[in-house]
């Protein structure tokens, strides 16, 4: 979605490193559309203002065509008394099928009112047009590229995921490694960015090829802290097989609303922290 500005906040830089994680390439692009006021600051063709998609996707004929490819709304709509209409220029007379175009183009823009408001950027999941992080995460949760389909108690665990006190980043991090997304050696392995020559081992340990479960769950140093937690919360765990099944140990043992998102928070610490 292109660069992100560093005057951006922290937790729309954490939602946006997710891009990498979802099937389509657009989603934040796609979950934003411009609210028309007076159309100064929103361009006709190449910003989504008036229905589901940009005008230069849907008329791409008359876009190729157009001499006001980077024009506003406030540009090309010419005001009456009562009514309004649109200066387009083309850069050749037009065909009578591209002229049929133009007339579904007109039809569509039918609906357009103009005010003495600015334009502003409206959130498309949210009724007021207003973002939150939670309807940013349910529609991310449908986006998740897996590997294969989750079982249902891990499906249980990614629903509830999110009723944790951690900070953005940190759940975000969490999502990342429950869907093995982290550059631990195993995965720069198989992505080529480091050679069978690098051995791949874990960074702690040396023993064993470094994957998201070793070295997050198994590994005797991230064992050592795990077991330093428990002993705190006076909890006893075996160590289970997977990440999913040690949240589901930690937040599943207790009763306790408040408790289980005390859990669901430091296993998020201890994530972070390692």
């Amino acid at each position: 979605m292109g660069t992100i500005p560093r005057v951006a906040s922290l937790w729309w830089k954490d939602i946006c490193d997710l891009e990498a994680c979802v099937d389509s390439k657009n989603w934040v692009e796609d979950m934003f559309s411009r609210s028309i006021g007076n159309g100064a600051t929103t361009r006709f063709w190449c910003d989504k203002w008036l229905g589901d998609s940009l005008l230069s996707v849907k008329f791409p004929r008359l876009f190729s065509l157009s001499l006001n490819k980077e024009e506003t709304v406030n540009e090309l709509v010419v005001v009456g008394e009562s009514t309004i209409s649109w200066n387009f220029s083309w850069r050749r007379n037009l065909f009578l099928w591209e002229e049929d175009c133009v007339s579904l183009l007109l039809a569509d823009l039918e609906s357009v009112n103009l005010s003495r408001d600015e334009d502003k950027w409206r959130w498309v999941l949210d009724p007021e047009g207003c973002f939150s992080v939670k309807s940013a995460y349910d529609s991310l949760s449908k986006e998740i590229v897996v590997g294969s389909s989750l079982r249902p108690f891990e499906s249980l665990i990614f629903k509830n995921i999110w009723e944790s006190p951690a900070p953005s980043k940190v759940i975000i991090f969490s999502w990342q490694l429950f869907y093995d997304r982290v550059p631990t050696m195993e995965n720069l392995l198989l992505r080529g960015v480091l050679t069978s020559n690098s051995g791949g081992n874990c960074v702690w340990c040396g023993d064993i090829r470094e994957s998201s479960t070793h070295l997050f769950l198994h590994c005797k140093v991230a064992l050592v802290v795990w077991y330093e937690i428990f002993k705190w919360l006076g909890v006893v765990i075996i160590m289970p097989p997977n990440l999913f099944s040690l949240l589901g140990c930690l937040s599943d043992g207790v009763k306790n609303s408040k408790s289980k998102k005390g859990f669901r928070l430091v296993w998020h610490s201890v994530i972070w922290s390692i």
